[in-house]
């Protein structure tokens, strides 16, 4: 389960990262995708070093992850939040 989760993050960070690339580095757009990217990455990193302590963290639990993203990109909106559903869920 946890290497499906760490693939499953990795490829997302790398698709959002994507995404930013196509509006220009000052935009609202880029900075709100790639920080996406970046709190992807981050739990991605978590897991492969084995902070599973982090996942237990009720204060995350409920959020609306990803609803930033949903004028920019539905379908990634909805893996962000499916992908931190796995994350805390777990």
């Amino acid at each position: 389960m946890i290497k499906q989760l760490i693939e499953k993050g990795s490829v997302l960070a790398d698709k959002l990262e994507k995404k930013a690339s196509e509006y220009h580095v000052k935009s609202d757009a880029n900075e709100k995708i790639s920080w996406e990217a970046v709190g992807v990455r981050t739990r991605v990193n978590d897991l492969i070093n084995g902070n599973i302590n982090a996942r237990k963290d009720t204060a995350f639990k409920g959020i609306e992850w990803g609803k930033e993203l949903v004028k920019f990109s539905p379908d990634l909106s909805e893996e962000v939040c499916s992908f931190y559903k796995e994350y805390y869920e777990y």
